[in-house]
C-alpha cells in the first residue's frame, strides 16, 4: 500500500522533490543511511531512525522470519 502511494502521489506531483523515484538512497559521513523517504519497507526503518545498512539488514530478517516460520507451519 506504501508503495502504491508514493506511485500516485509521483504521478500527481511529478516536480515535487519528495515524490521523485529514487532507487538507491547514500550513506551519511557517520555511516548511517539517508532515505529518500519512508514509502517502501526497506526504507521504513532507516527512514525514522539512524541506522547503519548492517542494522537495516537486521531489522528486516527479523521482520521477515516469523512470518516464514509462520507460513511454515500454516495449512493451506
Amino acid at each position: 500500500m506504501m508503495y502504491v502511494y508514493w506511485r500516485v502521489m509521483h504521478k500527481l506531483h511529478p516536480d515535487d522533490e519528495r515524490w521523485r523515484i529514487v532507487k538507491f538512497g547514500r550513506v551519511r559521513d557517520d555511516g548511517t543511511l539517508e532515505v529518500p523517504n519512508g514509502l517502501t519497507l526497506k526504507w521504513a526503518l532507516p527512514y525514522r531512525w539512524r541506522m547503519t545498512e548492517v542494522q537495516a539488514v537486521l531489522a528486516m530478517y527479523a521482520l521477515t522470519i516469523p512470518f516464514c516460520i509462520a507460513a511454515v507451519f500454516i495449512p493451506y
